[in-house]
């Protein structure tokens, strides 16, 4: 069992946390970079910077143009850019187009690579995913989709509505032409699981960086800041709380490794990835909270990063599967034995 990062990956890991070092870091208090993430000005600077670098969507084929890293690389990769909470978004990484990329790539027809995936890879254009629905519609459970697609000779007629957290969209008759559908008909479901199990990783390996990063500047600023005739981390209760947070993050990379190593051997993932979305979800979610608690007040104004991956960061809890879904998932695998 080895644990060593070869060359290629430890210099790829190298020349990603220099990148977002000297290059992304310096822009996270450009104004431009909104409570719901950068404007699309500074979301096609940031890009252009990483595409000048060599690193853009580097999770794509090489044939397309990025660097057809394993899902292995990719933890490595991904956790580096999520050091910045506009890491993902320079390196194009991030949801959910990091995960329509993966899809495509897979079951896309030529033309509809051409037309749609393409202009993702090159960091031209976004994409979403509509699932959430209103009740009683889908959410943690797809079974209950109302969704409806009817043919109209060579057409389909698309009606639903989507509840995300930007917005509401309804679809009334969406004409959509059948050359645009991907795959077969009636195989949705099956494709979507191909997209979701490795997503729900890539979540994992971005907020592993934004946790790091959050535990760092909490680290710095107890070293630094002293009462009662010491540094913070020389006083047990926060020095315990830090060394909580290195024990949970190497048990938080750990599993990212062991399950991109499961996806890297052609498997499908499904126990390991939900495994993998309960532990460092709940886990990150610790870590961070931690490091706001040792900065105290510092750590929940926009002093430092902190606050930021805090906010942002609660919601990994609920998205691509709650805690509890997963549980409940992983519970009925073992009552069947």
């Amino acid at each position: 069992m080895d644990f060593s990062l070869n060359a290629a990956q430890q210099a790829l890991q190298a020349r990603t946390r220099a990148f977002i070092a000297e290059h992304i870091m310096p822009m996270e208090r450009d104004p431009r970079q909104t409570a719901h993430g950068p404007t699309e000005a500074l979301r096609t600077e940031l890009v252009a910077k990483a595409r000048a670098a060599g690193l853009l969507t580097p999770h794509a084929s090489k044939e397309a143009g990025g660097l057809g890293l394993s899902h292995a690389d990719k933890a490595i990769v991904f956790e580096e850019a999520g050091y910045s909470p506009l890491g993902p978004v320079a390196l194009n990484i991030h949801a959910p187009d990091e995960g329509n990329i993966h899809l495509m790539e897979i079951v896309a027809t030529p033309a509809q690579k051409k037309r749609w995936l393409q202009p993702l890879i090159d960091g031209h254009t976004r994409s979403c995913f509509c699932m959430t629905e209103p009740s009683p519609g889908a959410g943690a459970d797809p079974s209950m989709l109302q969704t409806v697609a009817l043919q109209d000779g060579d057409d389909y007629l698309i009606n639903t509505c989507f509840t995300g957290g930007h917005a509401v969209v309804r679809f009334d008759n969406l004409r959509v032409p059948a050359t645009d559908v991907l795959g077969k008909v009636g195989e949705g479901f099956r494709y979507a699981q191909l997209r979701l199990a490795p997503a729900r990783l890539t979540h994992c390996m971005r907020w592993l960086g934004a946790a790091r990063r959050a535990h760092d500047v909490a680290a710095d600023y107890a070293r630094q800041r002293r009462a009662f005739g010491r540094s913070l981390v020389e006083h047990e209760g926060v020095g315990f709380m830090l060394a909580d947070n290195e024990m949970e993050l190497h048990i938080a990379r750990l599993t990212v490794w062991h399950c991109a190593w499961v996806l890297d051997q052609g498997e499908k993932g499904r126990h390991e990835s939900s495994q993998a979305k309960v532990i460092c979800s709940e886990a990150l979610w610790r870590i961070v909270d931690r490091s706001v608690q040792v900065l105290g007040g510092s750590g929940v104004t926009d002093e430092t990063i902190v606050a930021r991956i805090f906010r942002d960061m609660r919601a990994f809890r609920i998205y691509d599967g709650p805690s509890e879904v997963h549980r409940w998932s992983m519970a009925n695998r073992i009552a069947r034995g």
